[in-house]
């Protein structure tokens, strides 16, 4: 994994989406990350994402986590060998 984060450029990036809403009200649930790349690190921040909510939107430490993690396995290539 670290070798896949090593192939991006150092720097910050960013990205936002929402949902249409919570399953319990109207308002939309914004979700908001960045990730800064240093090296062979990366830290994701979801600062600016919404609080919790009524419905069942929420995402606990290891639903976030794991989801972070895939998003890096997708990024790494995997050469298969038979």
């Amino acid at each position: 994994m670290r070798r896949a984060i090593r192939e991006i450029p150092d720097g910050e990036y960013g990205f936002a989406d929402r949902l249409d809403d919570d399953g319990m009200g109207r308002k939309p649930v914004w979700i908001r990350a960045s990730v800064r790349v240093r090296g062979s690190s990366a830290e994701v921040d979801f600062a600016g994402s919404e609080h919790q909510d009524e419905g069942s939107v929420n995402a606990n430490f290891a639903i976030t986590h794991t989801a972070k993690m895939y998003v890096y396995r997708s990024i790494i290539r995997c050469e298969v060998h038979y």
